[in-house]
């Protein structure tokens, strides 16, 4: 959850200036319902009406780790 807020707040945006997401969807049941809360918590009640994309299904997932970025890493 803190990693949505800090992207919102390092956008300049807060919830509502969302208007679509794309979340990191493996389609595991334990993955999805962690997304689902951090979406709820991030959006709300909004969260049912806010449209939500994957391009997963179509690009599969590469070798190796996914890529991150140094300002989200760990501290």
């Amino acid at each position: 959850m803190r990693v949505a807020r800090d992207a919102l707040a390092e956008a300049g945006s807060g919830p509502d200036g969302i208007g679509c997401v794309i979340p990191h969807g493996t389609g595991t049941p334990h993955n999805d319902e962690l997304e689902y809360r951090v979406l709820r918590e991030v959006f709300g009640e909004r969260v049912a009406e806010l449209p939500c994309s994957a391009s997963r299904h179509s690009s599969g997932t590469p070798p190796g780790p996914p890529p991150r970025s140094p300002r989200w890493a760990p501290r």
